[in-house]
């Protein structure tokens, strides 16, 4: 098992992730329609998600190959510092990812208890609550996801910047957006905006150019809201600093 391998590994199937989101990004899989309610006597627009197509199978099945790679990473350099420090060790591993000092303190030693008290400390330099990142944390809970069979993907939109109106003037000059924060998943119904008539002339329309991207949907809690490219690129850059870190503890 070579850490550096798995991470080249990863990077192609990133490669192919991101062509798969952008092919469906570009084939117009949401249609957003308009029309009027009626609520306690006062009229409102709203523009909705009126037809979708699923997300295509192979973009959660890359994400959890991309996980399951950048895991393999992290396990074979943990075996490799072993098999280092014990030419004839070869007992199943996995590489600790703790998110506070007491956690790694108390189960820490589980997979590392008998190494060197500097690649112990080695070990804990790279955890998530000393790197001041979750990036690990992330793979962790991704991985078990994916262990589970959970589809984390989801698309999403933000409401602000991609669902504009043409020809609608209030009296202050001003556009009022009832609600403006990203929404959740999209599907058929799902409301994007909703716009008191009374206070606007013109007509409510729907920009042609509707866009909306992949995000991991609430499980794992921890990475929810997260673009699934972005994401998955700064855990691979993780995965690499921490695999760099450990070169000089790995018989080549």
């Amino acid at each position: 098992m070579n850490p550096r391998q798995e991470l080249a590994r990863a990077g192609k199937q990133l490669k192919a992730l991101k062509k798969a989101d952008k092919r469906f990004v570009g084939s117009r899989a949401y249609e957003l329609g308009k029309s009027t309610v009626t609520e306690d006597g006062d009229d409102f627009g709203i523009i909705y998600v009126e037809a979708c197509r699923p997300i295509p199978d192979d973009i959660p099945q890359l994400v959890g190959d991309i996980c399951d790679t950048l895991r393999f990473a992290l396990d074979s350099t943990l075996l490799r510092v072993w098999q280092t420090h014990d030419p004839s060790f070869a007992k199943p591993v996995s590489f600790p990812i703790w998110d506070s000092a007491a956690c790694f303190e108390m189960h820490a030693p589980e997979q590392i208890g008998g190494l060197p008290s500097e690649q112990q400390t080695l070990f804990e330099s790279v955890q998530p609550y000393v790197r001041g990142n979750a990036y690990l944390s992330l793979l962790r809970e991704l991985s078990d996801a994916d262990q589970q069979r959970l589809n984390p993907v989801i698309s999403t939109t933000s409401i602000v910047d991609q669902v504009k109106l043409r020809g609608m003037i209030s009296p202050s000059g001003k556009f009022k957006f009832i609600v403006n924060h990203s929404t959740p998943a999209l599907e058929v119904g799902t409301e994007l905006l909703r716009v008191p008539l009374e206070e606007f002339v013109g007509d409510i329309d729907v920009d042609p150019k509707f866009k909306y991207w992949q995000v991991f949907g609430s499980a794992p809690k921890l990475s929810e809201g997260m673009p699934l490219v972005g994401a998955l690129t700064s855990i691979k850059d993780e995965v690499k600093h921490v695999v760099d870190r450990f070169r000089p503890c790995i018989r080549t």
